[in-house]
């Protein structure tokens, strides 16, 4: 049973590496995760966003200016806090980065 099992992670380890990504770049889609009352209201776990703009301080610690179907988010956000999606496209989720406002 233990080889079975080791053979199965191993699989899904695999397939996983796939969808993570070390640095992210400008125009990576991600999601981020709702949290609290704001899930209440939007009726979504995740929101998906891309990366506009990667900064980087002095201390080599980068930070990800993003932007959702909506807006640009004020917030920057670090990458623990972003899931990458390497199978996704913005056209696929409605971001327009060229409209009005972006």
């Amino acid at each position: 049973m233990a080889a079975v099992q080791c053979r199965q992670a191993v699989s899904v380890n695999k397939k996983w590496v796939s969808y993570t990504k070390e640095d992210l770049d400008s125009g990576d889609v991600c999601t981020i995760k709702v949290k609290g009352n704001t899930r209440a209201v939007t009726d979504f776990c995740r929101l998906p966003v891309i990366v506009m703009k990667v900064i980087t301080n002095s201390t080599d610690n980068k930070r990800y200016h993003v932007c959702s179907k909506d807006s640009h988010l004020t917030k920057c956000l670090y990458k623990n806090e972003l899931m990458y999606l390497g199978d996704f496209a913005k056209e696929m989720l409605g971001i327009d980065t060229s409209k009005k406002g972006f």
